[in-house]
């Protein structure tokens, strides 16, 4: 019985070549980038609820959103390095504006404080816990981003 293993694989594998072939293929492709295929799994799970969780803003329209974009931007950048960091705020920032049913032209003034909080947060990761981080650059954000708001003729409550 043990004997007739290795040639029944050999004839499994023989007789369905392509699958064989896209199994190896991917297993290759898994090993290679299994770093890149965990942090994308990463990624996707903090910008899933960081995206949908300002859909409240689609019924009611009030100024201090509850937003995880500025964390979580904090978050990804000093893990995964401040390019990384800069495109995920980008990427969430407009997502989170979209799923809330409310994007406009303000949406674009969010950008430069994000990028400038992005960059702030992985230079000063070493001197601080991530909460401490987190915390620091969520006032950042706010003390860039308000006065733009007002200046452009926002509420800025």
């Amino acid at each position: 019985m043990v004997k007739d293993f290795p040639a029944g694989l050999y004839k499994l594998i023989t007789a369905h070549k392509g699958y064989a072939f896209l199994i190896l293929v991917f297993a290759l492709l898994f090993i290679l980038f299994a770093a890149q295929i965990k942090a994308l799994f990463i990624l996707t799970a903090l910008a899933i609820p960081t995206t949908f969780i300002t859909v409240y803003k689609r019924v009611i329209r009030m100024p201090p959103a509850l937003e995880l974009i500025t964390f979580t931007s904090v978050l990804v950048a000093v893990v995964y390095g401040p390019i990384i960091g800069i495109i995920y705020a980008v990427i969430v920032t407009f997502t989170s504006e979209v799923a809330s049913g409310y994007p406009d032209a303000m949406t674009l003034t969010y950008v430069p404080p994000r990028v400038i909080v992005v960059i702030a947060s992985y230079l000063l990761a070493d001197n601080m816990s991530i909460v401490t981080l987190g915390v620091w650059m969520a006032l950042l954000f706010n003390a860039i981003q308000q006065p733009i708001f007002m200046i452009l003729g926002g509420d800025g409550v």
